[in-house]
């Protein structure tokens, strides 16, 4: 039986939401281990900063070979060590900050790998406050530190879709890309999820590739060699993108390894 890397996005496909926090079920977690008891790899790629996503996978106690934050603008192994990394230049860095200060965000700030800056936090912050940076001002964190993302979250769709526009307009050396209900997620230019499956079949040469997820955000994924799948939870737009869906990644995870997709 041939190997598999599987990609797997976190939020809404791995891990769900409600008001009680986030959860992965205990059967998703057993199907992770056995995946890579079996020599397989099982990645997380998510939108989501190292410091951020980090206190969420110890939390859930989610077993992973690597992790791609920031839609691929780094990748990070099971010992920590940084595989990729892709960063902003600083004059990259300071417009887009500017365009998020001009903008109607009620939430936005940058990372670099081990920590978040905020440049306005009225609506929430993530929980994890001990990865906050203590440089407290969004300018002095850009010209000190290596940036690889911007976050955000808007009152709607619309405030959002307008900064993306104001970004794009502007052919700055980055990527803005539309992320959940209300957001917008901002990498270093060619850095999309589909750079995760590029570099990561590269390093496994052989291996069959996989990538799950549940919006469009996910679905810079769905690129060859990676068979594209959906979960069934998911925007009805990506499941028309899909190859598969299934009803979790557990279910994914056996149809990859008894080679039925």
């Amino acid at each position: 039986m041939s190997k598999a890397v599987f990609l797997c996005d976190y939020d809404n496909t791995l891990a769900h939401h409600s008001a009680n926090g986030s959860s992965v079920s205990q059967a998703d977690k057993d199907a992770i281990h056995r995946f890579r008891a079996n020599g397989n790899i099982f990645v997380i790629s998510t939108g989501r900063g190292y410091s951020v996503i980090m206190p969420e996978i110890r939390k859930h106690s989610v077993e992973i070979d690597y992790l791609s934050c920031n839609s691929g603008g780094l990748i990070i192994d099971d010992r920590h060590q940084i595989v990729s990394e892709h960063v902003f230049d600083r004059e990259t860095a300071t417009a887009v900050e500017r365009e998020f200060r001009k903008s109607k965000a009620q939430t936005y700030g940058a990372c670099d790998r081990d920590c978040i800056v905020y440049g306005r936090s009225d609506i929430w912050r993530f929980p994890a406050e001990e990865n906050v940076s203590d440089i407290t001002d969004i300018d002095e964190f850009i010209e000190k530190k290596n940036v690889i993302g911007f976050f955000s979250g808007f009152p709607n769709g619309e405030e959002r879709s307008r900064l993306k526009d104001a970004i794009d307009s502007l052919n700055l050396n980055c990527e803005a890309m539309l992320s959940g209900p209300a957001s917008v997620d901002v990498s270093a230019k060619g850095v999309t999820k589909s750079l995760s499956v590029k570099e990561l079949h590269e390093r496994f040469p052989g291996y069959r590739m996989y990538a799950m997820g549940d919006a469009m955000a996910d679905a810079t994924m769905f690129v060859d060699p990676a068979v594209s799948i959906a979960i069934k939870s998911g925007t009805e737009e990506l499941k028309k993108l899909a190859s598969f869906t299934f009803d979790s990644v557990g279910e994914a995870l056996a149809a990859v390894e008894e080679e039925r997709i």
